[in-house]
């Protein structure tokens, strides 16, 4: 031991210093802190990235989902147990996989109804399905423009004009 290194140590009769912890500032009563948001944010990030996982390959097992994405199999089982809780997965216990669950369903079926097809539009390409017995199929942008019917719905961003 060195001379310079022997004065910083602790001499017999004095306490230790106590363990300093990282200081996380509040957010003036306006929540969790920020740490806590980006954890929140990320484990959002990685329930999502799951969720995409299992869909990309028809079904997937805890030990696929963790090996593509590299997340720890123990955070993967706990947010595919939470996806399954809330139906957005569910578990075939016997072939040890996962696969889409049945409210995924019902959120395409929202998504139909916001999209909002009018029904004179579905009329029509059912008219001409039937008129040349192929597959007739109506297609749209994914911006509705100014004209079209379900631009009026559309929900507005926060500090856009009413």
């Amino acid at each position: 031991m060195r001379i310079d290194e022997a004065s910083t140590l602790a001499r017999p009769s004095e306490a230790p210093p106590a363990p300093t912890s990282p200081i996380v500032a509040p957010t003036a009563g306006r929540g969790p802190s920020a740490t806590a948001r980006e954890s929140g944010v990320a484990t959002v990030e990685k329930t999502l990235a799951i969720l995409e996982a299992v869909a990309e390959r028809g079904g997937a097992t805890a030990r696929e989902v963790s090996d593509a994405l590299g997340y720890p199999r123990p955070t993967v089982y706990r947010l595919l147990q939470a996806l399954v809780q809330s139906d957005y997965l569910v578990h075939l216990t016997g072939e040890h996989r996962f696969e889409l669950g049945y409210k995924l369903d019902r959120l395409g079926v929202s998504l139909h109804r916001q999209v909002g097809i009018p029904t004179s539009v579905r009329a029509e390409v059912s008219r001409l399905h039937s008129l040349t017995q192929t597959a007739a199929y109506f297609a749209s942008t994914a911006e509705p423009t100014s004209s079209s019917p379900t631009s009026s719905t559309r929900r507005r961003t926060r500090g856009s004009p009413r």
